[in-house]
This record gives structure tokens, sequence and C-alpha cells, in this order.
């Protein structure tokens, strides 16, 4: 929510440098409270208690559409895929540690559980599904009366 007060304060500042004149302490101010503190300080300081990625995981506007558009789709019933994981898993924790949003994905797989934008923050990157040395993970598609009954 910060992240995007200070976007549209940046927006303010260059419709109204456009048409008053340069407004050279807002972009201080942008730099210092999004720059400085939600990139820099709050992540490293927050680290121990909320993991890494923090940016990603709870100031990114992107992610947050992402988040918010998935949800929807599994809502409408048009979101169809998700990951399945069979008996093959070592837990080498290559997934968990490469992917990219923070899902503990090792713990779904040893219990061979579905993981999709409903149950839990997975918004598809895939990484895991690469990473993985087994082959444990895939997508899948669900049926589409499955799909429908999802929201």
């Amino acid at each position: 929510m910060l992240a995007t007060l200070f976007t549209l304060l940046m927006l303010v500042r260059d419709v109204y440098g456009l048409f008053g004149g340069a407004a050279d302490w807002s972009m201080a101010i942008y730099r210092i409270g999004v720059d400085v503190w939600l990139i820099s300080i709050l992540p490293v300081t927050l680290y121990p208690f909320l993991g890494g990625k923090i940016w990603c995981r709870y100031w990114c506007p992107l992610a947050k559409l992402m988040d918010l558009m998935s949800n929807l789709y599994v809502k409408l019933g048009i979101s169809r895929y998700h990951i399945e994981s069979n008996d093959k898993c070592i837990s080498c924790n290559e997934c968990s540690r490469n992917c990219l949003v923070g899902i503990d994905v090792v713990s779904y797989a040893m219990k061979q559980d579905v993981r999709d934008n409903s149950n839990s923050s997975c918004i598809g990157y895939g990484v895991c599904v690469t990473i993985c040395p087994m082959d444990v993970l895939s997508f899948e598609a669900k049926p589409k009366q499955q799909a429908a009954t999802a929201g």
C-alpha cells in the first residue's frame, strides 16, 4: 500500500512538474520512502521474522495484482492449471529454495498435495517444476467440471 501511495505521489509530482515547474523534493521523498526503507532497510531488518523476498511477497504492486487476478480466475472457473507431485520426492528442497514467491513447495510435494492459487500464494511461475531433479512436480490441467467447481 505504501508503494502504491508513493507511486501515486510520483505521478502527481510528474503532472505538477509538467505544469508547475520542477518538484525535486518529491523525488527525494520517494527515494527515501521506497528505495531506502521499503527496498533496503525493512527487508534486511525483517528477514529473520518474515523470510526472504519481502518486497515481492508483501509490497510489490505487480505481485499483488497477479495474486488478485489469480484468485479472481479461480472464482470464475477460468484457472484450470495446478502443480501436482508424485511419490518420487527425495526432500532435496530445491523446489522450495528456488520458488520465486517463497512457498514451502517441498511440504506440498511430500504430502502429494496439489498447489494452485486457491490453496497457496502460487501464481504458476513453474521454477519448482523445472528445477526438480527427480521430476516430481508437473503442471496438470484440471478437468473442466473440476475447474468450474473450484470457485
